[in-house]
């Protein structure tokens, strides 16, 4: 009788320290599940936080803005020298593919050619640019590559003129902006980024009330132009005949120093 009662005790501890360790082993197993869930849960919000989303390639322009409220650089005969002067040297930008129109090639309409190499100086003569009274230029950029590369080689071309006195001025690119928000420049470099190819989104900074048109170009055709384009409904050809006069307009007035096109 005391070997069995005193192996009752021991079986009833047996008994207990399983049903204690059945217990807990519940609990982890429902804690386990629990935290198995919620990381699940969390997991595809965190990586789509750190997932790289790829994006579609912008297409861009690389330019520098004349300043039309400068009494030089709104005589067209001087634009024109400029921009003769800057495609009659190699301007290298390994990153680009070097263009003298407003539009990307891919986005160009068949229009008739403004540009065409010119005699520089018959052209800053006629704008009253003498030897004894040269145009001197303030040319600014960024001071970092590529675009300091690309301002000195500017800078360069435009000094092999006798009639001309260049300054290069390379910036911090938040003093950049700031002189070109602020209208205090003479030429500026600048580019442009479109997500979708319409050719309009690189128009309508030429309109003179736009907000984005920061140099002051104003033609009053081109604004009757671009209001056709965004209030009435045109046809396809009809649309592309209207974005075709104002990109003559604009190579006739050399709006901008057009230089290269890339992608992003």
């Amino acid at each position: 009788l005391a070997y069995n009662s005193h192996s009752l005790e021991i079986y009833s501890g047996i008994c207990m320290a399983y049903s204690l360790f059945q217990s807990q082993a519940v609990k982890f197993a429902k804690n386990l599940a629990i935290f198995t869930a919620c990381f699940c849960f969390f997991l595809p919000a965190n990586a789509k936080t750190v997932e790289k989303v790829s994006s579609p390639a912008k297409l861009c322009t690389y330019f520098y803005d004349f300043n039309f409220h400068d009494p030089q650089l709104k005589k067209p005969e001087v634009r024109r020298a400029i921009k003769a002067m800057i495609f009659s040297n190699l301007i290298k930008y390994e990153n680009g593919e070097t263009n003298p129109h407003i539009l990307p090639k891919s986005l160009q309409v068949e229009t008739e050619s403004y540009w065409s190499p010119a005699v520089v100086e018959p052209l800053l003569t006629q704008s009253g640019i003498r030897p004894k009274s040269p145009l001197h230029l303030n040319i600014l950029f960024e001071n970092q590559k590529p675009h300091n590369v690309i301002g000195r080689q500017i800078s360069r071309a435009l000094a092999q003129s006798d009639l001309i006195r260049v300054n290069p001025q390379a910036v911090k690119k938040s003093e950049l902006i700031a002189q070109r928000n602020k209208g205090n420049y003479q030429i500026i470099r600048n580019e442009q980024c479109i997500d979708k190819p319409d050719p309009t989104l690189f128009l309508w900074r030429f309109y003179s009330k736009s907000t984005e048109n920061k140099n002051g170009y104003a033609n009053p055709e081109v604004d009757k132009l671009l209001s056709k384009l965004q209030q009435q409904k045109l046809s396809k050809s009809k649309r592309q005949a209207v974005i075709r006069q104002i990109v003559e307009l604009l190579e006739q007035d050399v709006a901008i120093l057009p230089l290269y096109e890339f992608s992003k």
